[in-house]
């Protein structure tokens, strides 16, 4: 509970605060007086004043954060300092104060990912397991082993690139264009480092994958498996050894590397079966375990401890946790590319978040995908618990989130204030008063709604 808060607190505070910077530095540039910056709503916790005149502040509540521009309706208003109230500046001047927090949100991510991309890590390739029976993948002809390098032309280089690159038709049940390098031939390549952008053109087939519709909430829902499209370890090795248990008595050690039966070598999957499938039976495992610069195959004799679960199923368990070991790449960018594939992918996943919201208002998709506040802090505290990269890139992800919600054109959100921006710029005069009053009433009862609807996906998900 404490890292889900603290991660949620971590996400939120870098997301606003660079969001309300852009909006900031935007209003500086024009000569507008900020009055406060605060991170958080509601009651103020702590605040500092500049010596510009802007106080600092943090709030109770950590849902979010504002900038407040000196304004007529400010009690700090007064003829000496009006022409530095947001009222005072051209349309157009307005215009970039509102868009600049958005701007900033997604060129957070852009910085985010490209040096995620410049630092590098090893990642997954997409060299997929055996597909289902009648799945898409099945039916658009992949194999087992079949390294996926394109998705409509463009280039994918490990696993989490091909679930961005097909999330969009995934999600819509829509086709889309596959390259792959068939298995013989994926083999060879992986032997060493190679360059996806570098493959031999005459290695890479193309195939085209129907993708099913799936209807209701998406959440918890793995699309990728039920088209077919998944990867299993090629080996997996014991990552922990509980005392007192069936792998302890036997000699079993951190580090061993399960690879069957004796005298049977068996996939990963084969391997964790035989030892689910046979509870209170005698079994030899064979594993390799690293000595040094050497490696030694040695063979037990354990007996899975049978085991009920709560479904009925009765299976056997050595006492052991294992961990996959998946055919991996270091993948590192020089900066320039680095920043081009931050800014590619950042515009991909905005556009793409920007397809969804309209499916959802149409009606194309369920209101039920739709996440808040609840569901961030949830999910932060996962994601920080797998690894601080990921964490890093969680942020990426709700900064660029941030960014496209708020180019949405209702009054209340910088969108709507943008467009209210561009319709003066049209009309040549600023709207009446009365009119802005119910515009901005109206977007905030609609903004109320949204909030309701968020909560309640939120919860019911918890519950």
């Amino acid at each position: 509970m404490l890292m889900t808060l603290l991660a949620f607190l971590i996400t939120i505070s870098v997301v606003v605060v660079f969001h309300e910077f852009g909006h900031y530095l935007a209003c500086r540039l024009f000569a507008i007086e900020v009055e406060r910056f605060s991170v958080g709503f509601g009651k103020l916790l702590y605040k500092r004043k500049d010596k510009r005149g802007t106080e600092w502040a943090i709030s109770l509540l950590p849902l979010g954060g504002y900038v407040k521009p000196l304004s007529a309706e400010s009690p700090n208003y007064h003829a000496d300092n009006a022409h530095a109230s947001i009222e005072s500046k051209s349309a157009l001047q307005r215009f970039i104060v509102y868009a600049a927090g958005p701007i900033f949100s997604l060129l957070l991510a852009i910085i985010i990912y490209s040096l995620t991309f410049m630092w590098g890590q090893p990642q997954v390739l997409a060299q997929i397991a055996a597909p289902a029976a009648q799945s898409a993948a099945a039916q658009a002809g992949l194999h087992k082993d079949d390294l996926i390098v394109a998705v409509n032309q463009n280039t994918i280089r490990n696993w989490e690139e091909l679930n961005t690159e097909l999330a969009e038709a995934l999600s819509l049940g829509s086709r889309a264009q596959l390259g792959y390098v068939k298995a013989t031939n994926a083999e060879k390549l992986l032997q060493g480092h190679f360059d996806f952008d570098a493959i031999e053109p005459s290695l890479i087939k193309e195939t085209e994958i129907q993708f099913s519709r799936h209807e209701g909430s998406l959440e918890n829902v793995n699309l990728m498996g039920q088209a077919g499209l998944t990867i299993e370890p090629k080996t997996i090795v014991v990552k922990n050894v509980l005392d007192i248990s069936v792998a302890h008595k036997a000699g079993i050690q951190k580090g061993d590397v399960l690879e069957g039966l004796c005298g049977h070598k068996l996939s990963p999957k084969e391997s964790l079966e035989a030892i689910r499938n046979s509870p209170d039976q005698a079994l030899c495992l064979q594993v390799v375990r690293p000595v040094g610069d050497q490696q030694q195959r040695l063979q037990f004799k354990v007996t899975p401890a049978g085991t009920a679960l709560e479904d009925g199923r009765y299976i056997g368990r050595i006492g052991v946790e294992m961990g996959p070991v998946f055919n991996t790449q270091i993948q590192r960018d020089n900066p320039l590319r680095a920043i081009l594939r931050g800014s590619d992918k950042t515009f991909k996943m905005s556009w793409f978040s920007i397809k969804m919201l309209g499916k959802v208002i149409s009606g194309d998709l369920s209101w039920r995908n739709l996440s808040g506040p609840i569901a961030i802090a949830d999910y932060s505290g996962k994601v920080a618990a797998v690894g601080v990269l990921p964490f890093i890139n969680f942020i990426a992800l709700i900064s660029l989130s941030i960014g496209v919600l708020n180019l949405i054109p209702i009054p209340g959100l910088d969108g709507g204030q943008m467009l209210l921006s561009v319709i003066e710029m049209a009309r040549g005069k600023t709207l009446s008063k009365e009119m802005m009053t119910k515009l901005i009433a109206a977007g905030y009862s609609v903004l109320l709604l949204v909030f309701v609807l968020v909560i309640t996906n939120d919860l019911s998900r918890i519950f």
